[in-house]
């Protein structure tokens, strides 16, 4: 039997942590009894949570670095799409926005003339909300124009966006 200690709990956990990275200590336990028949003190849980919350940032953190090579490759893919990234004085970011051409002309040309704004939450251990204009298809199917990603859902990031 594996030893069940902090490292292998959040190494066999990770997927579960990426979808609930604040992944409740008496979820944790209970999910293990159940799998394992093993009880698990809170210690260890609260350990391999933690563990697990710095791999994700890690990996997080990689992910929004690699932001400007994909945009890089964006342009290569067609020089008319649409993208603009907003970092803060320290270069962080906090904004993306992203309209492929190929996505706009289609809306032009084949679209009803309507277009609808939702939102949405990002989980994972930075969050922020993904905001979308969608456009109407010709045979009544959501057809996306534009998304950005923003830190929150306010006034200024809808502004920004649109």
């Amino acid at each position: 039997m594996h030893r069940l200690d902090s490292n292998w709990i959040t190494d066999y956990y990770l997927p579960k942590f990426r979808v609930s990275p604040i992944w409740r200590i008496i979820e944790m336990k209970n999910t293990i009894w159940s799998e394992f028949g093993i009880q698990v003190g809170d210690k260890r849980c609260i350990n391999a949570r933690a563990k697990a919350w710095i791999k994700l940032c890690g990996q997080y953190k990689q992910q929004y670095e690699m932001f400007p090579h994909y945009v890089v490759e964006i342009f290569k893919a067609n020089s008319n799409n649409k993208v603009k990234i907003k970092s803060d004085n320290n270069n962080v970011f906090q904004r993306i926005y992203i309209c492929f051409d190929s996505l706009r002309r289609g809306f032009l040309a084949g679209c009803r003339p309507f277009i609808s704004l939702d939102g949405c939450f990002l989980k994972g251990p930075f969050g922020g909300q993904l905001l979308v204009v969608i456009g109407r298809g010709g045979n009544k199917q959501m057809y996306p124009i534009a998304w950005v990603v923003v830190e929150s859902e306010q006034m200024d990031s809808w502004s920004w966006f649109l």
